[in-house]
């Protein structure tokens, strides 16, 4: 009887090794994960920080094409602080379509995306080669003038993109509708346009 104990107790542990193995593997590989969070997150710093500066607070609001000079700004300053991730900027103007037709105000956003594909140290065994992490932050402006605020006669809204370790430059742009956006840009035009009392259409 105690040799069938022993025996099954051995059969147990065999049993168990790569169920703790792979709990283990996954637990490592979660702290890489955690780590490359941070370090997003450290980087959409210099994003917060940036929003407030003359080159989008004052460039952007004069500009034909709002969204490349705030996409330009955000991609160039990540890139110089060393992130190398992918970068997506989204950009969405509010109009007339949203009902903002007040000729003294003007609404923009943008939300900033950063993402990267963290390469795992023990979890491949089971098949996975990767690990995706993201993190965004996202920004309103309200430009105001007395009398009528200059407004671009067609902005571009959508996504500009720059593939992770290439340069600034290299952004692509593709249209893309409010609906199609992250949630985070949305709610800053919503939350604005329900201040105002009004409604996306």
């Amino acid at each position: 009887m105690r040799r069938k104990e022993e025996g099954s107790v051995l059969l147990l542990t065999a049993l168990s090794l790569p169920l703790l193995f792979a709990i283990l593997a996954f637990g490592i590989d979660a702290v890489l994960a955690i780590e490359a969070k941070a370090s997003q997150e450290s980087a959409l710093q210099t994003v917060q920080e940036l929003r407030m500066a003359p080159a989008i607070t004052l460039k952007a609001k004069n500009a034909t094409d709002p969204g490349a000079v705030i996409a330009e700004c955000v991609m160039t300053a990540l890139r110089d602080e060393g992130y190398r991730g992918e970068i997506e900027v989204w950009f969405y103007e509010a109009g007339k379509a949203d009902g903002l037709d007040d000729v003294r105000k003007r609404l923009y956003a943008f939300e900033v995306v950063v993402e990267d594909r963290i390469p795992t140290a023990f979890a491949r065994m089971f098949g996975i080669e990767s690990i995706p992490v993201a993190s965004s932050f996202a920004s309103a402006s309200q430009p105001y003038a007395e009398h009528a605020v200059w407004k671009p006669t067609a902005p571009r809204c959508g996504v500009f993109r720059a593939e992770a370790g290439k340069p600034a430059s290299s952004r692509s742009f593709s249209a893309a509708s409010l609906e199609a956006m992250p949630v985070g840009i949305r709610e800053q035009i919503e939350g604005h346009l329900e201040q105002a009392g009004k409604d996306i259409r």
